[in-house]
């Protein structure tokens, strides 16, 4: 288990995350899908000020997220 391959988010922002809904660049930057546009989330995402606190070593995660799960 490694421990950078997880994020502390929300509980409403944690299942967003794990649908695929939302994913974070490895800066840190939120992207929302698209499936979303028009809505409040994708507006303002649910209170977050988009962007979450990563290390060097949360890109690989971020990266396999990005290509795997989110739904662009």
């Amino acid at each position: 288990m490694d421990v950078y391959n997880g994020l502390l988010l929300s509980g409403s922002l944690d299942l967003t995350y794990d649908q695929g809904f939302i994913s974070f660049r490895d800066a840190g930057k939120m992207l929302v899908s698209s499936q979303l546009s028009g809505t409040a989330l994708a507006a303002r995402p649910l209170g977050c000020d988009e962007r979450i606190p990563r290390r060097l070593e949360h890109k690989k995660y971020l990266a396999f997220h990005r290509e795997n799960v989110h739904r662009g």
